[in-house]
């Protein structure tokens, strides 16, 4: 809860600091937004930002679920109940 933003029209699940760091995992979570809630989304990549990384030489992809706003609705109805009072005018 809390690790995703709305973006435009849509929202960003943020996967890439969760458990789901494969993009199997992710690939995974999208399908069942699919199969049991009727939601597209897609998937892309953001650069790591945090120290450990920079101080590497190499920048590691991480995967992020996007949800267009088509779809928004959808994801509304269920997050909607969790989101505290003061929060909600932001997703409206």
């Amino acid at each position: 809860m809390g690790d995703g933003s709305k973006s435009g029209k849509g929202l960003i699940l943020c996967t890439d600091s969760s458990f789901a760091r494969a993009n199997e995992e992710v690939v995974f979570l999208m399908n069942i937004l699919k199969i049991k809630f009727d939601i597209n989304s897609t998937i892309y990549y953001i650069t790591s930002i945090s120290l450990y990384d920079l101080l590497k030489t190499r920048k590691k992809k991480l995967p992020r679920i996007f949800i267009n706003g088509e779809n928004f609705d959808k994801v509304k109805l269920f997050v909607e109940p969790y989101i505290l009072n003061c929060f909600l005018y932001k997703i409206k």
